[in-house]
């Protein structure tokens, strides 16, 4: 689990939240990935929405699936990188954006219990 970058602002909206981060090059998540030009992984940027929605949102207590992801612009650093989460029922889409153009967007979806015939193997 890569630690999070700084950030910048964090406001309620609607139906979830929007921040911004701060991401220097120094920061662990570009360790080699790559050395001579850094990109943030997508592992990553799923795994910061899973988090900071688990974190600010009421969601159900099981990981269930990712759907609809895309990934539509390389994250290089220095950068400051917008995200909006917004929880749709059992649960939440993701879209991340640097000076308003998108990068990456996808839906986290969640459930009340582990087991069911959809379960997703991520």
């Amino acid at each position: 689990m890569t630690p999070l970058p700084r950030i910048a602002s964090l406001a309620r909206t609607g139906t979830g939240i929007s921040l911004e981060f701060d991401l220097a090059a120094d920061h662990p998540v570009f360790c080699g990935h790559f050395p001579a030009t850094p990109i943030l992984p997508a592992v990553a940027q799923i795994d910061w929405a899973l988090r900071i929605a688990r974190e600010h949102l009421p969601l159900p207590a099981h990981f269930r699936g990712l759907r609809s992801l895309k990934f539509l612009r390389v994250v290089q650093p220095p950068a400051r990188l917008a995200l909006e989460l917004a929880q749709e029922g059992a649960g939440v889409t993701f879209a991340y954006s640097l000076a308003g153009t998108a990068c990456s967007t996808g839906r986290i979806e969640f459930a009340d219990d582990a087991a069911g015939p959809d379960r997703s193997l991520l």
